[in-house]
C-alpha cells in the first residue's frame, strides 16, 4: 500500500468574534485550487465545535506540514498568538504564515505580538504563498526572501517589507482575466457544501472607514466570467447540504463580493 502524498502546507481560520466555531474560508480555498494547479498539497484544518485550542494546535500538527497558515483578522489575532506558540514549542522547525488584511495592514504589530509567525504575506495569497512554499520546500537560501515580493519578515534584527506585489489583474475586459485564478470549486477543493459561498467578483472602488476590503482589492473591482459563476453554481447545487433548506425557501448560497451591485 502506498503512502498518503504528504502535505506541503495546513491551513486555518481560527473563529473570532460572533463567530464560535472553526469554518472553511473561500479567500484559502483560491489559494489552495492556486497551489493545486503547481503541484502542491494543502489541507484547510477545520476542528470540530467544541474544540479547545490545545486541540486544535493538535490537528495542525497531526498534518505533518512544514508550513502551517493562519487567516488573520482583528478578531481572531489573540487565538492565532496561542495556536502559533503551541505549533511552534511542539515543532520548532515548521514555518508558520499568516495573511488577511489584519497581517497586510498591521504587519509590523503582528510580528512583533506573535514572534513565532515566521512571514506574513500581504494582500492577496496565491502567488505570494506559492513562491514562499517553494522558498521553504527547497531549502533556499534565507537571502531569497528579500526577492520575494509582498511580505513582511524579521531580517537582521529589523522588520522587511518587500515590494508589493501587483494584483493577479487590476482591470475588467471581455476577456475575464479574474477567470485565469483556479476555481477552488472546479478543482474540487470544495465542494459547495462546506457553506463558503462563492464569489462573482474581486474588490470595491470605496472609501468606507470602516471596512478594509477596498484597500486590500487597493480600490479595484475585478471580474469572473458569467460561464464560470455558473458551472460553480452547478457544482454547489448538487452537493449543498439540506442545512440550507427551510420548509420552503430554497437552498441558500451567499454571494461574498464586496460590491455586488456595483455592476447592474
Amino acid at each position: 500500500m502506498t503512502n498518503p502524498r504528504a502535505i506541503d502546507i495546513a491551513f486555518m481560520f481560527p473563529p473570532g468574534g460572533r463567530a464560535g466555531t472553526y469554518r472553511y474560508h473561500l479567500g484559502v480555498a483560491y489559494i489552495q485550487a492556486f497551489l493545486c494547479k503547481y503541484g502542491y498539497n494543502s489541507v484547510q484544518v477545520v476542528p470540530a465545535a467544541g474544540s479547545t485550542l490545545e486541540e486544535s494546535a493538535e490537528l495542525l500538527l497531526n498534518t505533518g506540514a512544514p508550513v502551517i497558515g493562519f487567516s488573520c483578522f482583528d478578531t481572531n489575532v489573540y487565538l492565532i498568538r496561542f495556536l502559533s506558540a503551541y505549533v511552534k514549542k511542539k515543532r520548532p522547525s515548521v514555518v508558520i504564515l499568516a495573511g488577511g488584511p489584519t497581517a497586510t495592514f498591521s504587519s509590523a504589530t503582528i510580528l512583533n505580538f506573535i514572534p513565532e509567525i515566521d512571514i506574513i504575506a500581504r494582500f492577496e495569497g496565491e502567488i505570494t504563498t506559492r513562491e514562499l512554499l517553494t522558498h521553504v520546500l527547497e531549502g533556499k537560501s534565507p537571502d531569497d526572501l528579500y526577492k520575494i515580493k509582498g511580505i513582511c519578515f524579521w531580517g537582521d534584527g529589523k522588520i522587511v517589507n518587500t515590494a508589493d506585489r501587483r494584483l493577479f489583474s487590476s482591470y475588467h475586459d471581455n476577456t475575464s482575466v479574474l477567470d485565469g485564478l483556479p476555481s477552488p470549486f472546479l478543482e474540487g477543493i470544495l465542494n459547495g457544501s462546506e457553506g463558503t459561498g462563492i464569489l462573482t467578483t474581486r474588490g470595491c472602488v470605496h472609501h468606507c472607514t470602516y471596512c478594509s476590503f477596498a484597500a486590500m482589492s487597493r480600490r479595484t473591482v475585478r471580474f469572473h466570467s458569467i460561464e464560470r459563476i455558473i458551472e460553480e453554481l452547478k457544482i454547489i447545487s448538487e452537493n449543498i447540504s439540506n442545512n440550507g433548506e427551510c420548509g420552503f425557501l430554497p437552498k441558500i448560497v451567499a454571494i461574498n463580493d464586496d460590491a455586488f451591485t456595483l455592476d447592474p
